[in-house]
This record gives C-alpha cells, structure tokens and sequence, in this order.
C-alpha cells in the first residue's frame, strides 16, 4: 500500500482529480466561503448591538420561472436584494446559453407597490462582496430600496432573470463603516499575540546569537593571548 501511495502514476491521478475538485469549489463556493469567514467577526457587534443580522425567515426569495413576480413584505424599511448568478442554465424554451443579467451597472429589474401603484426606485450597489454581507441569503447585494408599507409587491425582470433573487431587510448598508472597523479591531487582536511571541523569539534569537558571539571572541581572545605568550 505505501509502495501505491508513493508511486508517480498515483500521484499523477490524484493531482488530475483534485486541482479541477479544488478549482470547482473555489469558483462555486467562494461567495460562500467568503461570508462564511466573515461571519465569526460578526458576533461581537452583533451581541453589542452595532448591526443586526438578517434571519432565515427574513429572506423572501423571489420565483425566477418568469418575467413577472410578487412577493409580500411584512413591514415598511429598508431592504436590500441579493442576486446569485453562478450557474448558466439553459432556456426552458429555447437551445441557446442565456447571459447573465447581473452586468455591472445594469439595471435589470424593476419593483411596483401593488397598493399605491407606485414604482419603487432602487439604488445600485457598486461594491462586489464583501465579508459582512447576509449569509442567509445567497450571492450578494445588488440593489436596495426603501419600502413605503406592508403589503404586497411586483418584480419585473427586465432581461433573463438571474438563477437566484431574494429580498431581505438592510441592516448593513448604513453599517458598513462600523463592521470594517470592528472586523479591523479584531483581526488586530487576533495577530496581538502571535506577533508578540514571533518578536520575542526573534529578539531571544537575536541575545542567543549575541552571547555565542560573544563567547567566540573572548575565546578567539584567549588563545590569541596564549600564542602571544609563547612567542
């Protein structure tokens, strides 16, 4: 077995089967892997109240089947969409590769308050993601808006619509500022310790080589004295 494992050809066939396993799980988890990371530098402002975050139950995901949707929101605010693109599906009527709508700058997608008739503009998003965005919903942030009431709303897609939409109240956009510095904090408190203990034994290094340095010389010294005396 270990002659097996040690073999060139083994090698070989495990390389070819894990660079495209690693590849493909960096290309489709990575927003994931992204928040994911993110997330435990988020306990402590959330616990103290600086942000709150999005729950399960908060995310309305909206039907991508078609041009035109509604969907329900419990409450006047803030909310925010998240798209996710990451998978190019085909056309259910059509052979052809559909492009994704989520080009940036674009705006693809428009929202009416069914109760007044009334549009409802939405602010784009120009940043890419980031690690305090929701983790509850997939992809990232693409634009918000402000919802005038509770009630039911109308979404309209302007192009092919992207494989994943959902709609989530904004507690980080006004927050933004606060969790960069609150992760900054912590990530500076989480290397504190290892640069602490990297510079003592760098400076212990350092006294260790003095002293054997030191001790060198006043050897050289000794004998050097020696040699003297018997000249």
């Amino acid at each position: 077995m270990q002659k097996i494992w040690r073999s060139e050809w083994f090698q070989l066939i495990a390389s070819l089967l894990l660079v495209p396993a690693l590849l493909w799980a960096l290309f489709f988890l990575a927003p994931v892997l992204v928040k994911v990371a993110g997330a435990p530098f988020l306990v402590i402002p959330s616990a103290l109240g600086v942000v709150q975050r999005a729950s399960a139950d908060e995310v309305v995901v909206l039907s991508t089947s078609a041009y035109n949707t509604t969907f329900f929101l419990p409450r006047a605010g803030r909310y925010v969409i998240y798209a996710d693109d990451v998978f190019w599906n085909r056309r259910d009527d059509t052979e052809e590769v559909r492009q994704s709508a989520l080009v940036p700058g674009r705006k693809w997608l428009d929202i009416q308050y069914l109760e007044t008739e009334e549009p409802i503009p939405l602010r784009v998003v120009h940043r890419g993601l980031r690690p305090y965005d929701e983790l509850a919903a997939r992809g990232r942030p693409m634009f918000t808006f402000q919802a005038p009431g509770p009630g039911w709303y109308s979404a309209r897609y302007l192009y092919s619509p992207p494989a994943y939409v959902a709609v989530l109240p904004d507690y980080v956009t006004d927050k933004e500022d606060q969790l960069i510095m609150w992760i900054i904090l912590q990530l500076g408190l989480l290397l504190t310790y290892p640069t602490i203990r990297t510079m003592k034994r760098w400076r212990e290094r350092r006294e260790t080589q003095r002293r054997k340095r030191e001790e060198a010389e006043r050897v050289w010294q000794i004998l050097r004295e020696e040699r003297e005396k018997r000249t």
